[in-house]
């Protein structure tokens, strides 16, 4: 979530700070979370992207509440700024000694309409791991608008994501340009 295909310039830096939701469903838990991401041009084509969410969820099978969500993640754009590669990797950091590891590779697309101020992103993506010794993959895809007068300084970014556990994500996070 809160992502765009569009690289940053080497050495530039944004900020998001964001927040989301996730209603209860027949397999998911209710809850949120409070985001913090740090995007940072490498070349004019490859971000890294920091992340960290500490995360408030409803009786999680008793692993521990709230706990916390790294990710670290390559970002490869093509040059059209349209459709872009990353590959991130994720800690679940839960109370005690439970903790997760995953692999999310996320094929990105956006199309930004500078005239109109907003950009629309979509993202398929996956998320592979190992949980209690067995592997599985989680589908997952979402879809995000932008919207900005000045993509060089800040936006606004609304998100609803999807995963094929039938969760459903609700985030609005505001982007700014440290440079």
């Amino acid at each position: 979530m809160f992502e765009s295909a569009h690289s940053l310039e080497p050495g530039e830096i944004n900020l998001i700070v964001a927040g989301s939701v996730n209603p209860e469903t027949s397999t998911t838990l209710p809850g949120g979370a409070i985001t913090a991401i740090i995007d940072h041009g490498v070349t004019s084509n490859m971000d890294m992207r920091y992340r960290v969410e500490r995360r408030f969820e409803d009786d999680l099978n008793d692993l521990g509440n709230p706990y916390t969500f790294f990710e670290i993640s390559p970002k490869w754009s093509l040059n059209s700024g349209n459709f872009a590669f990353a590959l991130p990797l994720q800690l679940y950091a839960f109370g005690g000694e439970d903790s997760f590891i995953f692999t999310d590779p996320r094929f990105i697309f956006t199309k930004r309409n500078i005239e109109r101020n907003f950009e629309v992103t979509g993202i398929l993506r996956s998320q592979i791991g190992v949980i209690d010794g067995g592997g599985g993959v989680i589908p997952g895809a979402s879809i995000g608008l932008g919207f900005s007068d000045d993509w060089d300084k800040q936006s606004l970014r609304i998100d609803v994501g999807f995963t094929s556990l039938g969760s459903v994500t609700f985030g609005l996070g505001f982007q700014t340009n440290l440079k």
